[in-house]
């Protein structure tokens, strides 16, 4: 069953990898759907995305919290904290924008 038919959604970090790669498959096949293995930069920003080897409790931590929150905020509010939080850990090479946001632009 799909997340989008399931009664509850149980996030999970192989839904997050997998839409990752459902809408970065065609512009890199091997990157698509797996955490980076090296530090990133943000062009435009000093932000500077946590160190590749912090990334799986990260998103360990980031699935967890998601699953806590669901229920208790706003759908709006829970959206912003998502795309926020998923941006902000950066855990993949490129196309975190696309998998927080749900779309596969270019």
């Amino acid at each position: 069953m799909t997340a989008a038919r399931a009664k509850e959604i149980v996030f999970t970090e192989e839904m997050i990898c997998k839409l990752h790669f459902l809408f970065y498959n065609a512009i890199d096949s091997e990157q698509a759907g797996r955490y980076r293995s090296h530090q990133v930069f943000i062009t435009g920003t000093e932000y500077v995305p946590p160190a590749p080897e912090e990334v799986p409790a990260l998103m360990k931590d980031f699935t967890a919290r998601l699953n806590e929150k669901k229920d208790r905020m706003h759908p709006v509010l829970f959206a912003a904290f998502a795309h926020r939080r998923l941006v902000d850990i950066h855990p993949f090479t490129d196309g975190n924008g696309r998998a927080a946001r749900g779309k596969a632009d270019r």
